[in-house]
């Protein structure tokens, strides 16, 4: 996928999903271009380790995010991801930029159903299951 250019692919106006799994030269700035996709629901960047989701509120419409093993996803990334108001399932499994501060942004999702979490994260995620009713997948 390195010669992937994300510029063409936002001027697919009715894409719904776009898998970039482990297409390490995709960074935030180039997830911020795809704002245009508003029909995109499913985005899959697994592996995508310059990532830190700090512009993923740029792509209004997902539902499913899968940010697994993205290893620079950060606190103020989640607090872009918050920004998402549709999203259901989120993968974070194998990230480790964030705290419980991050997790407290991803608490205010209100259709947020699956999320799934590094092992080190899950304490913080029990501290906030009163908030959130939310099924947490650990990953080992």
């Amino acid at each position: 996928c390195a010669n992937v250019k994300l510029e063409y692919i936002a001027t697919l106006s009715q894409l719904k999903l776009l898998d970039l799994k482990e297409c390490n030269h995709v960074t935030d700035e180039d997830i911020w271009g795809l704002s245009s996709l508003s029909e995109l629901k499913e985005l899959n960047l697994r592996g995508c380790n310059q990532i830190t989701g700090c512009r993923l509120n740029a792509v209004s419409a997902l539902t499913h995010l899968d940010l697994t093993f993205c290893t620079n996803v950060n606190n103020t990334g989640l607090m872009s991801i918050s920004k998402l108001s549709q999203l259901q399932h989120l993968k974070l499994s194998g990230c480790r930029g964030f705290d419980c501060v991050g997790l407290s942004h991803i608490a205010t999702l209100p259709k947020l159903s699956t999320l799934s979490l590094p092992k080190k994260n899950i304490r913080d995620a029990n501290e906030l299951r009163d908030d959130v009713k939310v099924s947490v997948k650990v990953s080992r």
